[in-house]
């Protein structure tokens, strides 16, 4: 039995890497006109409050920025996203990142 929720080790390798405070977490609520999202660290705190951004260059220039604000405020190294692959909304998104 495996005393891991990890199916292989790669995540769990690439976690160790890091410190804690070093990781910062971007969950995307993916949308047709507008994606929303927020910024936090490993404890859960909110680094950059839930935030909307459009569906073109000028959001995704918006959520770049963002990013550097958290990065900033925090010394982070690594950035995790999270989001649904909603038909093909998540794609611009993807690319760009």
């Amino acid at each position: 039995m495996n005393n891991s929720i990890f199916n292989n080790n790669t995540l769990k390798h690439l976690l160790s890497q890091y410190n804690p405070n070093q990781i910062l977490y971007i969950p995307i609520d993916v949308a047709k006109y507008y994606h929303s999202a927020m910024i936090i660290n490993f404890f859960g705190d909110i680094i950059i409050p839930k935030f909307d951004f459009p569906y073109n260059n000028h959001g995704l220039d918006f959520l770049v920025n963002k990013l550097h604000i958290a990065q900033q405020k925090t010394q982070a190294v690594k950035f995790f996203f999270g989001l649904e692959s909603t038909g093909h909304y998540h794609e611009n998104l993807v690319l760009r990142l």
